[in-house]
């Protein structure tokens, strides 16, 4: 039976804390070291540069373990090349004989949502390294952790393999629309150009409860979207976070399966799919119903996506952006033959049916690996 104990991080890991630089040294034209913050933990690179002096402890490498210090104290494995580290961001090194890297970052990960979650909540949450070195996590002989540490790696690579094919899928219709219709901002190839209200009805929610919050008007049957339903349905809306009873639906508005949505309000402003189910809809929101002898909803749906910059910076400076129909009805738009659209309509739908698979193998793999971290450090 492999025997483990629970240990301090302190007694198992070494933790190095970044450094202070001085923010008039940083740069953005690539002179010096890039310098590593918080943001840029998970995501692996860095456009901030630093030109002045720094002490050799302050330097990251390809592999180095770092972790995030402020938020949601995520921990990663750097890999933008040499680098410099930043304050509140600390690097975690193994101590030979003792740790392995590789079972550590795992380990570490699972601390550290615990940490997360008795953190009491205020603007942003705070972890010192003090903390995180009087945490304990279990700690098996070093053969036991190199093996769970390869287990887990063999599938945290097959979870990367899948979420990279779902990413790589995300590239395709983008590069086919391109190539088919061109650039629907310059209309380089000419295509007829019509307002939207002569292609398509352009409505928007409804939800006019009063006070807004009142919960009496939730929790029925009736789907009821939210702008964040939509930033989240990649293109095809078919889940919600909220749902309406008989007293909410009489206050909201309804759009069927096959309507355009898209957000005009907050930080989702732009953001659009197309509905697989009939739903209520908030005021937040405008449905666009597309006469299919005009334009296909795929071709529409897809066009506004490359709108959505010009509706950033055309909306209003209020307290929320937002975007009125008043913009939305006469926005006037290129429309190529309706054989060609429904030729990129055929290729929406095939993509379709392909990420219905990524998604069902990433659900796997993701479950897979939650399964080895329960067995590693909890089971």
């Amino acid at each position: 039976m492999v025997k483990t104990r629970l240990v301090q991080v302190g007694d198992c890991a070494k933790i190095v804390n970044g450094f202070a630089f001085r923010s008039e040294l940083f740069t953005t034209d690539r002179t010096g070291l890039p310098v590593v913050r918080i943001r840029d933990v998970v995501r692996g690179r860095t456009e901030t540069y630093y030109s002045g002096e720094y002490l050799a402890s302050a330097v990251i490498r390809n592999g180095n373990v770092l972790v995030g210090m402020d938020g949601e104290f995520n921990i990663a494995p750097w890999q933008g090349g040499t680098a410099l580290l930043n304050q509140r961001v600390c690097k975690v090194e193994a101590i030979a004989g003792v740790s392995d890297i590789a079972y550590l970052r795992h380990a570490l990960a699972i601390a550290l949502k615990r940490i997360e979650h008795r953190t009491p909540f205020a603007t942003v949450k705070h972890l010192s390294s003090e903390e995180l070195k009087e945490e304990t996590i279990p700690l098996p002989d070093l053969f036991e952790q190199q093996r769970i540490a390869e287990q887990l790696g063999q599938a945290d690579r097959l979870l990367c393999t899948r979420r990279f094919a779902r990413d790589l899928t995300d590239t395709f219709l983008p590069a086919s629309f391109l190539e088919l219709f061109g650039d629907p901002l310059r209309n380089a190839r000419g295509w007829s150009v019509y307002e939207l209200e002569e292609l398509a009805t352009v409505e928007r929610g409804k939800f006019t409860p009063r006070p807004r919050n009142d919960p009496s008007y939730y929790g029925g049957r009736f789907p009821f979207i939210q702008t964040g339903d939509i930033s989240a349905s990649e293109g095809r809306l078919r889940s919600w976070t909220q749902t309406l009873n008989d007293k909410g639906v009489k206050v909201s508005r309804s759009f069927p399966p096959g309507t355009v949505v898209i957000a005009i309000v907050g930080a989702t402003i732009g953001m659009t799919a197309i509905l697989d189910v009939d739903v209520y809809c908030p005021d937040s929101v405008v449905g666009i119903q597309v006469n299919p002898k005009a334009a296909t909803k795929e071709y529409i749906e897809f066009l506004l996506r490359f709108w959505r910059p010009v509706f950033l910076a055309q909306a209003p400076e209020t307290a929320r952006a937002n975007i009125n129909l008043d913009t939305l009805r006469p926005l006037r738009i290129p429309v190529p033959p309706l054989p060609l659209q429904q030729k990129f309509a055929d290729l929406v739908e095939r993509v379709e049916r392909l990420r219905a698979v990524q998604r069902e193998a990433l659900r796997q793999a993701e479950h897979l690996f939650a399964s080895l971290l329960h067995r590693a450090f909890r089971g």
